[in-house]
């Protein structure tokens, strides 16, 4: 017999009235409960007439109703009013469809909001009502209900860890620990187990679940059509990290067909990776990088780096993913992105100079492979950081570099040359100056002036710097008066009126352009003076320089690049000190004005240099076509046009250019440019062209060579030593004119 007799429960009644003056109104209940001890202690005699509410629904209400008879379970309390019905569905979650089969009041009050439900499909429990959260356990996913020790234990499948043990006293109320209210608990365990049998069990397979099992059969075109599927129809709140993990399983589909694919043309023996693999490779990094944006976890955010940084084809993107997941507290993952990095940096030495120079523009140093680990510049500022003992050998630094904790630029045009980033604007300026005097002076200039506009003193540098030649005769003067004659590292004069540095030289040699020059190439307004100079003897030449054309570098990419290098020192160090750090603090724009003066060509006596000459003039026409844009061509085409019949741009063809200009989005100063050139390319004919000219014009009929003459031409082209390309640029010019 269980504990639910009339004697027993009238006690327990007197004992929580007497017990708390808040509940005194309960003892007034305790003649209805005498009352209904006649129907309690019928149902005792023989457990074959519960009262519940409604016939079973289903198998599994059918095998509590009759486990609760048939073990003559007394402290199953099983008639619910329809009442009681509703308030227990809104505060435990039961859905309509359910049928309520047994509840258990705990709450003080009698509110209905705590305790433990049991319906056809679960039991529900709220253990306690003050923090509201209902635990819902499914009888298809139990595997086990077990008696131990005052408790229910609910136990799932797979795993015998994992089990849920419910107080007992939440199935229903007793005084004290008897071998009665043992006897019932075991019998409520074996009712539920029988409820847990009739249900069965059938694994239910997650979404991400399917998508690992297709992963884990090399089906990924599979995995990534459901993961597709899934991302496009489901509304995921911004707090939900499980869009994060779709991402991630779509980046691990890519890199499995990537590697797939992959294999196959290395078995062909293709020596490239397939547009296939590329797309692929894209997709990858794609997914991870979305991944990423919405991973709010750090750990499982260095998983993300980790894998990518394994599959990703760019060995440079995977050594910058490999520095953000050695930041993982997992030691393998730490470990095996260590190894990444250290493999790519290995091989670096041999080919770092050879990679594009705005991806390895910028360089981070480090001192200690300790400092390592989330050093990694998200924004792609700077994408390469070494260690000290790392450095690739191949490159150079300034005397004292490199040092720890120290930003540097790569030099535009020396691809071995690395230089603190702090100074480089100076110096790379003061290196345009250097050369630009040094191809003047081996042009035949005679005086060279130099005059600050802005930024910083001439003073500040040593004359020496702008001087290459010990057979140059150098002398430095102020604005009102010479020094009189001094060496070639004499220091400059400042002078109230501003600074200004005056070279002047003795020319002796045949004027020509050198082939060690470093920033010609680069230099537009450099070529037409070259060409000008040896083709059209001028005699004075005036430029300005600015700082800001020596590193190309807006000021929102300096900003830019400022935080990632702040960001970076703050990891390797702990923090960042603005008030002591000057890397960026020189932003003063420098500009000089650069004058020079030249020896006419009749002065000189050598003249067997005009070959050599229009050699160069050549070289850098070339130079100049093949770095144009295609609207650069365009506006030269029409400036060409334009200069056919003239010397210079009249008033009404400058208003043709100008509209010209705007409708191609050139820059004045670039505009210019072209002009110049095209200017100087005019005046650049040699004797031969001008010959092949002339026999153009006998030929060209409206504007168009006859084909009866092309043979003619192509003999004469020959003849002459024309290049197949001038020719074609000569005919081009005759046949506009």
């Amino acid at each position: 017999m269980g504990i639910f007799n009339s004697k027993n429960l009238k006690k327990a009644v007197n004992i929580v009235a007497s017990s708390s003056p808040v509940i005194n109104a309960i003892s007034q209940a305790t003649d209805i409960v005498d009352k209904s001890m006649d129907v309690i202690d019928k149902n005792l005699n023989g457990g074959k007439n519960w009262n519940f509410s409604e016939p079973p629904k289903d198998e599994v209400a059918k095998a509590f109703m009759n486990g609760v008879r048939g073990k003559h379970i007394v402290c199953m309390m099983t008639n619910i009013s329809d009442t009681a019905k509703a308030s227990i569905r809104d505060n435990f979650n039961i859905d309509i469809h359910e049928q309520i089969l047994f509840f258990n009041d705990t709450s003080f009050f009698g509110n209905k909001n705590q305790g433990i439900v049991i319906t056809n499909k679960k039991l529900a429990w709220i253990p306690d009502n003050d923090e509201g959260d209902v635990y819902s356990f499914a009888f298809n996913d139990i595997e086990r209900v077990e008696y131990r020790e005052m408790k229910i234990y609910l136990w799932g499948y797979g795993n015998d860890e994992d089990n849920v043990p419910l107080p007992l006293n939440h199935f229903f109320s007793f005084n004290g620990e008897t071998s009665a209210v043992k006897a019932d608990a075991q019998k409520i365990a074996a009712v539920l187990n029988k409820m847990v049998t009739v249900a069965g069990h059938e694994e239910e397979t997650t979404p991400l679940e399917e998508i690992d099992s297709y992963l884990d059969n090399n089906e990924a075109d599979k995995a990534i059509q459901c993961i597709n599927e899934i991302l496009s129809s489901t509304d995921f709140t911004d707090e939900d990290e499980t869009k994060s993990i779709y991402y991630y399983y779509l980046g691990l589909a890519y890199a499995q067909k990537m590697t797939e694919k992959l294999a196959v043309d290395i078995a062909a023996g293709s020596e490239q990776f397939s547009e296939e693999v590329d797309r692929y490779d894209g997709a990858m990094n794609s997914a991870f990088r979305e991944a990423l944006v919405l991973c709010t976890d750090d750990e499982f955010r260095c998983k993300i780096y980790y894998l990518n940084a394994l599959y990703c084809l760019n060995r440079f993107q995977g050594r910058q993913m490999a520095l953000a997941a050695m930041e993982s507290p997992d030691f393998e993952i730490k470990q095996e992105a260590k190894d990444i990095y250290m493999n790519t940096t290995k091989h670096l030495p041999a080919y770092f100079t050879q990679i594009d120079y705005n991806t390895r523009k910028f360089i981070f140093v480090l001192g200690t492979e300790k400092q390592l680990p989330g050093c990694y510049d998200k924004d792609g500022n700077i994408q390469f950081v070494f260690t000290l003992n790392d450095l690739p050998t191949s490159i150079q630094f300034p005397v004292g570099h490199p040092q720890a904790n120290t930003l540097y630029i790569g030099h535009p045009f020396k691809p071995a040359t690395y230089l603190p980033f702090e100074n480089a604007t100076e110096q790379l300026f003061m290196e345009r100056v250097h050369e630009l005097c040094y191809l003047g002076q081996c042009l035949g200039a005679n005086e060279i002036r130099i005059k600050r506009l802005r930024g910083l003193d001439t003073a500040s540098s040593e004359a020496k710097q702008l001087d290459v030649s010990g057979e140059l005769d150098v002398k430095a003067v102020n604005v009102g008066g010479s020094f009189g004659r001094n060496t070639a590292a004499q220091n400059s004069y400042s002078s109230k009126d501003g600074m200004e540095m005056v070279q002047t030289y003795l020319p002796t040699k045949q004027p020509y352009c050198p082939d060690d020059l470093v920033w010609l190439d680069s230099e537009t307004s450099w070529q037409a003076l070259v060409k000008q100079r040896l083709n059209g003897n001028i005699l004075s030449y005036s430029l300005h320089l600015s700082s800001s054309e020596s590193v190309s570098m807006t000021s929102s990419k300096v900003l830019s690049v400022k935080a990632s290098f702040e960001y970076l020192v703050t990891k390797a160090s702990g923090s960042y000190d603005a008030k002591t750090d000057k890397t960026f603090s020189k932003t003063e724009e420098i500009e000089w004005e650069i004058d020079m003066q030249f020896k006419p060509l009749q002065d000189f006596e050598d003249d067997n240099v005009n070959a050599s000459n229009g050699q160069a003039v050549a070289q850098i026409a070339q130079t100049q076509k093949s770095e144009l844009s295609e609207d650069e061509l365009a506006y030269k085409e029409e400036v060409e046009f334009c200069l056919e019949d003239a010397s210079e741009i009249d008033a009404h063809s400058r208003k043709f250019l100008e509209r010209k200009r705007q409708k191609l989005g050139l820059s004045e100063t670039r505009a210019q440019e072209i002009e110049d050139m095209v200017k100087a390319s005019l005046v650049s004919f040699t004797d031969e062209e001008k010959e092949y000219m002339e026999a153009l014009d006998d030929v060209i009929e409206d504007g168009v060579i006859p084909n009866n003459v092309r043979r003619l031409l192509e003999r004469e082209r020959k003849s002459l030593g024309i290049s197949e390309e001038r020719a074609k640029e000569l005919e081009k010019i005759k046949c506009k004119a």
